[in-house]
């Protein structure tokens, strides 16, 4: 029962000492760390801020993303969550599930 407690205790710890690792409200400032193709443009709607892609026919097969930079070993040999709200319109059905 005592390792049982132990174990539940410890367990409590962890998950109150997991917190955001990294978030991003995608305001001007923040975006300069991003790189971004130039087909991404800053917007803001109200109070939110975000990222618009507008892809030309002749780069729809390709890639199109944004990234940043990461500092992953402070993360290492913990368990990450990543999340994020997307909202697309007239989007192809990807090739594979994994595609996107």
């Amino acid at each position: 029962m005592k390792s049982l407690l132990s174990g539940l205790l410890l367990g409590c710890g962890a998950v109150l000492a997991a917190g955001e690792v990294f978030r991003c409200e995608f305001s001007p400032a923040e975006l300069k760390k991003w790189s971004m193709p130039p087909e991404a443009a800053c917007m803001r709607e109200g109070d939110f801020n975000f990222v618009r892609f507008t892809v030309p026919e002749a780069k729809k097969s390709g890639q199109n993303l944004m990234t940043i930079p990461f500092d992953i070993a402070a993360c290492r040999g913990r368990t990450l969550r990543v999340s994020c709200r997307i909202r697309a319109d007239k989007v192809s059905v990807p090739p594979q599930a994994f595609n996107g």
